[in-house]
């Protein structure tokens, strides 16, 4: 066998056998964070009362239903993130959600991934975590366990009303709200008792095209209220 020809067969065997022991590894990965979730993510949530479906959680208090879900992706090894968020019940009925099904933190005012929040992380400033070594796992593990329960946890417990909502966002702020998060901000200041505000809110996204049946539905929704409250 000529040496050139030696050469491509080492070279094809060996990127043959990396190509199957990285889809091993990436197959480990999957039971990797589901036994992370389950030893450092599921017994906290349900101590605190949410019910589980999946990778989301959710729990009602008051008037709010509360929502955390786990999203993952892949880039050179397994990353992970928590999503947070609320949802008003006068919100989820504006938007024409199924309020009966478990709902998905997509639709959520606020909505934040927690990370941001977790101060001098060991794991980068970015809103990832990392799925690795064992070791790896349990200084991860160790971090989001106190996130939950010393920076999330305490404050989601306030969160029943209108009101609440409107305070846990100031504490877990984003630069930008995207119209349909206006709208459930618009419904909730109208729910306080700031109706001008509120209508001000509804015509700054009434002006977009795209946005204008939906902030006129918001609209009647809130007239709706308003009108029932004086019955």
């Amino acid at each position: 066998m000529a040496r050139s020809t030696e050469v491509a067969a080492s070279m094809s065997g060996y990127s043959i056998g990396s190509a199957v022991a990285i889809e091993e590894y990436q197959a480990q990965e999957v039971p990797m964070l589901n036994d992370f979730i389950k030893l450092f993510i599921s017994p906290i949530l349900k101590k605190y009362g949410f019910k589980k479906q999946g990778l989301k959680w959710n729990r009602t208090v008051g008037d709010v239903i509360q929502v955390i879900d786990i999203q993952k992706q892949r880039l050179d090894q397994l990353y992970f993130t928590i999503n947070v968020g609320v949802l008003h019940t006068h919100c989820g009925h504006a938007f024409e959600i199924d309020m009966t099904k478990f709902i998905n933190e997509v639709f959520c005012f606020p909505r934040f991934r927690l990370k941001n929040y977790v101060p001098d992380s060991q794991f980068g400033n970015d809103e990832w975590w990392p799925i690795g070594s064992e070791l790896q796992r349990a200084g991860v593990g160790e971090e989001v366990s106190r996130a939950l329960e010393q920076i999330l946890l305490p404050e989601l417990d306030k969160v029943d009303s209108a009101a609440a909502v409107l305070e846990f966002s100031k504490t877990f702020r984003r630069s930008y709200f995207p119209p349909p998060e206006q709208l459930e901000i618009a419904i909730l200041l109208y729910l306080v008792g700031k109706v001008d505000e509120s209508e001000k809110l509804i015509e700054v996204v009434a002006a977009s095209d795209y946005w204008e049946k939906r902030a006129e539905f918001v609209r009647e929704y809130i007239r709706a209220l308003d009108a029932g409250s004086q019955e």
